[in-house]
C-alpha cells in the first residue's frame, strides 16, 4: 500500500514557488471543507471548527454529495438529479441529471486529476421511472466545467452519459490511488447480459471506474460479490484504503472486504449480522470508518452502533457498543476525525444531527452526543454528502492529552507522501519536523495546524488537543487558625488549602513536613485532616494531583494565633418549632442567626459565618451545619473566616431549646346524656400563661384556662406560654360531637331464643334482667329463654346514651313430651301462647301418614293432649303439628314442624 512518510523534497518557502508554476492534481481535507445535505441545511469545517449554515438550495430526502475548491471554498452540491454552484443557484445545465436522489448514495463528486476545472458526478439509479422522463436503471456520470465563460461552473453536454447498462444499486464508493494519480470509484451492479440476456435473479458485482487525467475510462473492472442484495444500505472504503464494506437491508449483513488499491482486487475479510440489539435484528443503513480506519459504525433501527472490525481476529471478543438514537440516517466522518449522523423522527422530518466525537475510542469513551447540532430554518433528512475516502485520511495525529509540562508528540497520516510540513501550534512558535514534540506553555484547548505538501499542493490539517494546567498553589498562602485556649497549638484541617487553589476542590491532597519527603514521596502525614501543628508558624509541603493526573508541589504556613471576639449570646427555640410536640427538640434558623452575629460583630459581607456541632468541626470545617438545625438544646460552634480565609473567631453559642408547653386535649369528645354524665370541661393547662378557645368560625369564645363543652361542633385552642423572653405557642384542634341514641333494626324470638340487633353509633351490651349485662357489639342472640313476655335491654359500654328496651313475647313449642302418668311433661302444649297477643289459634296433630289426629285451639292448648286417639293411647313415634296463629293486628301466623312421642 501507499506510504504516509514525510519526504523533505524542498523546505517549505520553495514549495511555494513551486507551486505558482507547476499545476498538480492534490486530494485536500478542504475539498470536504462544506457540506450540504436535507433540506437547505449545511456545515462549514474551516479552521477545523463547525459552524452550522442554512442558506443552501436544495431540498432532498436523502443522498448527496459536496465539493470545494483547495482552498476550501464552496464550488457545487447535488442530490444526483439537480447541480446547485456557489450561488445556491441551480447550475447551467445542471438539472434532469438521471440519479436517484431518494437513493442512499445517490451521487458523488470526482476532480479530474491535473484538471483544476473539471469535475465529474457519478449519479445513480435503481429504480426505472416511466413519467414525467423516462429513466433507466443503471450508473451516469455528467462533467462540470469551469471556464472563464462559466466562473459559477456548468455542466457539459457530456451529461447522462450511462456507463453501466445493467441495474444498479444505489451505493457508491471512491479512493484514490497515488501511484497512478487515479481515483477509482466503486459501484455495485447486476451481472452483464449473457449472451444480450438479462438474468433476472443474476448475482451483484463490483464495477470500477477510474478516473485519470485522461477522463473517465467507462471499461469498468469488474469483480464477483456472489451475494444477492436489497436496495438500502451504504458503502464506504476505509480511509487508509485497506477495506471497503457495504450494508445490506435485506440479509440484515454488513460484508467486509480487504482491499488491494494496487491491482483493484477484493478479498472478503467478514461478514457481520447486525444483531446486536438484545437479539433483535436491525436493518442496517448508513456505515462509516473512524478515520484511524480502526472502527466500524453503522446505523440501524433507532441505534448508533460501533464495532472494532479490526480486532475480530483478536484473542479477546470483541463487544458492540450501541447509541440509542431517533431514526438515524446517513452516517459521515468529517475532516475534524469526528463522525456525524443524521438523526430525527418517524416521519424523516429530521432537524439535527448527532456527533461521535472520538470514533476512535471504544465504548462510551467514544463520547457519543444525540441532537448536539440544532437547525432552525432548515433541517436534515436521510442524507450527508458522499466524498472520496482519501479526503478524510490526512490527519494530525497528537500523543493522548496530557498536563501543560509533559511534551506532547505530533504524527502526520496522509494518502500520500508528504513533501513537506510546516506546525503551527498556536502559540507563536512553530516547526518543520516531520514528528515534532512540543511542550506549551499554558494550559487550554489548543488548535494545531499543520500545513503539508503533496503532489505540489499545500493541504491544512487541524486538530485541538487539551493541555492540562498544573495545579497551582499562590506562595505565600497561610493557613490560619483561633487558638481558642491560647496554647499556642490547635488543629488543622490541611486539606482546607484547597480553599487558595484554583479549581481545588476535585484534587487529591497529600502533605509533607519537609521538601525533601514531598519531592520523595516520602513519609506523608498521615492525620491531615486533624493535624495539630508543632510550631507557631509551621511551614507544610503539599503535593497537588488533579484528575487528569497532573501534580506540582507547593509549600504554605500554618499560623495559630488568638482572635480577640466577645462570646455570642444564647439563642432560643420553641420547643414544638420542629413541628412534633413533647420531643424536647427545636428548631434553630442559623439563617437569621447569621445575620444577627454579622450584625453584632459589624462584620464585612466578604466574611464567611459557618456553623459546626462540634469544635473540632469548626476548627477543621467539616461537616458544617445547613441553614437550619433541629435538636436538642446543645452548644454550636461559629467559625467567622475574613475573605482570605483567616481564621477571625471560633466562637460557640448555647441554643436552647425551651421546655414543653403542657396542653392535654383530646381530638374528640362526646357529649353524653346528662343523666348520665356531668358536663365536661377541658382543662388548657395550669403551666401556661394564655388560652384562647375558638369555634369553627375562628371566633374566640373563651380565654378562660377552663372551657365548658355545651355544644357539637369543631373547636380550636390556642395556650402561649413565655420562657427566657421567646413566646412560645401551640394550637389544638379537637371536635365536639352529640349521642345519637339507639334503635332497634330486628328483634326475633321462637324456640327458646332471641336475637336483637342495634343501629347505634357504640358498642353495645344486651340484657333480660337490666342487671346483667352480655355481649359487645350491635347484635346479641339470648338462648334457652323461658316463653312468655320478656324484655331486652341494651346499653353502650360508655353509659353515655340512654338504655333502651323492648318488650318481647316468645312462644315455646316442646320438641317432645312423655305420657307416662308420671305427673312430668305428661302433656304436650305450646307455652306462653295468650290471647294477650293472639285473638285465635288453631293447633292440628298429624301421624306419619297426616292422618288428623288432634285439633285445639287457643284456649285448649291449656289443657293439652295427653297422646290419647279414639280412647287409643298411641304408639312412641314422630307426629307433625301445624299451628296457625291470628295476632292482634289481625295478621295469620303458620308454623309448622314434629315432635316426639316417648314412652
Amino acid at each position: 500500500m501507499n506510504s504516509n512518510k514525510l519526504i523533505l523534497f524542498f523546505n517549505y518557502h520553495s514549495i511555494l514557488l513551486i507551486l505558482i508554476f507547476v499545476p498538480a492534481f492534490c486530494l485536500s481535507q478542504n475539498q470536504t471543507n462544506n457540506w450540504y445535505f436535507g433540506n437547505n441545511a449545511g456545515l462549514n469545517f474551516s479552521n477545523g471548527d463547525v459552524v452550522v449554515v442554512e442558506n443552501g438550495g436544495m431540498q432532498t430526502p436523502a443522498g448527496c454529495a459536496t465539493i470545494s475548491d483547495n482552498d476550501g471554498n464552496l464550488l457545487f452540491y447535488t442530490n444526483g438529479q439537480t447541480v446547485w454552484n456557489s450561488n445556491h443557484q441551480v447550475m447551467e445545465n445542471g438539472d434532469g441529471l438521471f440519479g436517484q436522489a431518494s437513493g442512499n448514495q445517490s451521487s458523488i463528486i470526482i476532480p479530474k486529476p491535473n484538471d483544476p476545472n473539471t469535475y465529474y458526478i457519478f449519479h445513480t439509479r435503481e429504480v426505472v421511472e416511466t413519467s414525467p422522463i423516462y429513466y433507466i436503471a443503471g450508473i451516469y456520470y455528467s462533467e462540470v466545467k469551469f471556464t472563464a465563460q462559466h466562473p459559477l461552473g456548468h455542466i457539459t453536454d457530456n451529461k447522462n452519459l450511462r456507463i453501466a447498462e445493467v441495474s444498479s444499486t444505489t451505493r457508491l464508493a471512491a479512493i484514490h490511488h497515488p501511484e497512478t494519480n487515479t481515483t477509482r470509484v466503486v459501484c455495485i451492479t447486476k451481472q452483464d447480459p449473457v449472451f444480450g440476456i438479462i438474468i433476472p435473479d443474476g448475482k451483484y458485482i463490483f464495477r470500477i471506474f477510474n478516473v485519470t487525467q485522461s477522463g473517465i475510462n467507462t471499461t469498468p473492472i469488474k469483480r464477483e460479490i456472489n451475494e444477492n442484495l436489497g436496495t438500502l444500505g451504504a458503502m464506504k472504503i476505509s480511509p487508509d484504503g485497506n477495506f471497503l464494506a457495504f450494508a445490506d437491508d435485506i440479509n440484515q449483513k454488513i460484508y467486509f472486504y480487504n482491499f488491494d488499491n494496487d491491482v483493484v482486487n477484493f478479498t472478503p475479510y467478514f461478514t457481520m449480522q447486525a444483531i446486536p440489539a438484545f437479539q433483535i435484528f436491525l436493518n442496517p443503513y448508513g456505515i462509516e470508518f473512524s478515520q484511524d480506519s480502526k472502527m466500524f459504525y453503522y446505523t440501524g433501527g433507532n441505534y448508533v452502533v460501533q464495532f472494532p472490525f479490526t480486532a475480530i481476529n483478536d484473542p479477546i471478543p470483541f463487544e458492540y457498543y450501541l447509541m440509542p438514537v431517533s431514526n438515524p440516517g446517513s452516517i459521515q466522518l468529517a475532516r475534524n476525525g469526528r463522525i456525524y449522523v443524521a438523526q430525527g423522527t418517524s416521519d424523516n422530518s429530521i432537524a439535527h444531527l448527532a456527533v461521535i466525537n472520538y470514533p476512535e475510542r471504544v465504548g462510551a469513551d467514544c463520547n457519543f452526543q444525540s441532537s448536539a447540532i440544532q437547525f432552525t430554518d432548515a433541517t436534515s433528512t436521510r442524507g450527508l454528502p458522499l466524498f472520496i475516502a482519501s479526503e478524510l485520511r490526512n490527519r494530525i495525529i497528537p500523543s493522548e492529552d496530557d498536563c501543560v509540562d509533559k511534551p506532547f508528540t505530533f504524527e502526520l497520516d496522509a494518502y500520500a507522501d508528504i513533501q513537506s510540513v510546516l506546525w503551527d501550534f498556536g502559540d507563536g512558535t512553530s516547526s518543520t519536523e516531520s514528528s515534532p514534540t512540543h511542550l506549551f506553555s499554558t494550559g487550554g484547548i489548543k488548535t494545531v495546524k499543520a500545513t503539508i505538501i503533496i503532489n505540489n499542493q499545500p493541504i491544512v490539517l487541524y486538530k485541538k488537543v487539551e493541555a492540562y494546567p498544573l495545579p497551582f498553589l499562590p506562595p505565600n498562602q497561610i493557613l490560619t487558625q483561633c487558638d481558642i485556649d491560647n496554647d499556642g497549638e490547635s488543629v488543622f484541617n490541611l486539606e482546607n488549602i484547597k480553599d487558595f487553589v484554583s479549581d481545588g476542590a476535585e484534587f487529591i491532597y497529600t502533605f509533607y513536613k519537609n521538601s525533601d519527603d514531598a519531592n520523595d514521596d516520602t513519609n506523608p502525614i498521615q492525620n491531615q485532616q486533624f493535624y495539630t501543628n508543632i510550631s507557631n508558624p509551621e511551614e507544610i509541603f503539599v503535593k497537588m494531583l488533579t484528575p487528569f493526573g497532573c501534580t506540582s508541589i507547593a509549600s504554605f504556613q500554618l499560623e495559630n494565633y488568638s482572635p480577640n471576639t466577645q462570646p455570642i449570646k444564647d439563642y432560643f427555640a420553641c420547643e414544638n418549632s420542629d413541628n412534633i410536640l413533647n420531643n424536647f427538640e427545636g428548631k434553630f434558623n442559623l439563617g437569621n442567626i447569621e445575620i444577627e452575629i454579622r450584625n453584632e460583630f459589624g462584620l464585612s459581607p466578604d466574611f464567611t459565618v459557618n456553623f459546626f456541632s462540634s469544635l473540632i468541626d469548626a476548627q477543621t470545617k467539616i461537616n458544617p451545619l445547613g441553614r437550619y438545625y433541629t435538636g436538642v438544646s446543645t452548644i454550636i460552634w461559629v467559625r467567622i473566616e475574613d475573605e482570605n480565609f483567616n481564621c477571625f473567631g471560633v466562637i460557640p453559642f448555647n441554643a436552647v431549646v425551651n421546655s414543653n408547653i403542657s396542653v392535654d386535649i383530646e381530638s374528640v369528645y362526646t357529649i353524653c346524656d346528662p343523666s348520665l354524665h356531668p358536663t365536661i370541661i377541658l382543662d388548657g393547662g395550669i403551666s401556661n400563661d394564655t388560652w384562647t378557645w375558638k369555634n369553627q368560625s375562628g371566633a374566640i369564645i373563651s380565654t378562660q384556662r377552663l372551657f365548658q363543652l355545651l355544644q357539637v361542633g369543631s373547636y380550636s385552642v390556642t395556650v402561649e406560654k413565655v420562657e427566657n423572653g421567646l413566646t412560645c405557642s401551640v394550637k389544638k384542634n379537637f371536635i365536639v360531637k352529640g349521642i345519637t341514641n339507639p334503635e332497634f333494626l330486628d328483634v326475633k324470638a321462637e324456640d327458646g331464643e332471641i336475637y336483637v340487633s342495634i343501629k347505634g353509633n357504640s358498642t353495645y351490651e344486651f340484657s333480660l334482667d337490666g342487671v346483667s349485662y352480655v355481649g359487645l357489639g350491635t347484635s346479641y342472640t339470648f338462648g334457652g329463654v323461658r316463653a312468655g313476655v320478656q324484655t331486652v335491654y341494651v346499653k353502650d359500654i360508655n353509659n353515655c346514651e340512654k338504655i333502651i328496651s323492648v318488650e318481647v313475647y316468645l312462644l315455646n313449642i316442646p320438641n317432645y313430651f312423655t305420657p307416662n302418668n308420671d305427673s312430668y311433661n305428661d302433656i304436650w302444649k305450646i307455652a306462653g301462647l295468650s290471647d294477650q297477643f293472639y285473638t285465635k289459634a288453631e293447633i292440628l296433630i298429624f301421624d306419619r301418614y297426616s292422618k288428623l289426629l288432634h285439633k285445639m285451639n287457643l284456649y285448649e292448648n291449656e289443657v293439652g293432649w295427653d297422646g290419647i286417639y279414639n280412647n287409643q293411647t298411641l304408639p312412641a313415634s314422630d307426629y307433625w303439628y301445624k299451628v296457625t296463629l291470628t295476632d292482634l293486628q289481625n295478621n295469620l301466623i303458620v308454623k309448622r314442624g314434629h315432635f316426639s312421642l316417648l314412652r
